[in-house]
């Protein structure tokens, strides 16, 4: 059987978001929270992102809070959604306010360093 292109941080983001889509329709558009170090799901639907992200501001390991769609996350989505947000991080753009609009995830590569950069003022 031939490897995964994908990481298994992705394909576990990409397994839980899914698996909370299916599991019941109240989840649809809610939040969950995931480890961006390992993809690991706390497998909790939070109804805001700001309520996610108050369920996770004490730890030091840096949180990212995907909306769960009706068609769950494919792995490929789950790997740039946590390569951008490690990005961020990285680059030190820290959600100063959990109600405040996460900025949308550019599409294209070009784009997305664009962006980071933009949100880090670099």
């Amino acid at each position: 059987m031939p490897s995964s292109p994908y990481s298994d941080a992705a394909r576990r983001l990409a397994d839980a978001v899914t698996l909370l889509a299916i599991a019941d329709p109240a989840n649809l558009m809610k939040f969950t929270a995931v480890r961006l170090a390992d993809g690991q799901c706390d497998n909790v639907v939070y109804d805001a992102r700001s309520d996610a992200a108050f369920a996770h501001w004490f730890e030091e390991k840096y949180w990212c809070f995907p909306q769960i769609h009706p068609g769950g996350m494919l792995p490929k989505e789950a790997e740039v959604f946590l390569d951008y947000h490690r990005k961020l991080y990285d680059a030190g753009f820290r959600l100063p306010d959990p109600d405040m609009p996460m900025p949308v995830m550019p599409i294209t590569a070009a784009d997305r360093q664009r962006q980071i950069a933009a949100l880090t003022k670099r």
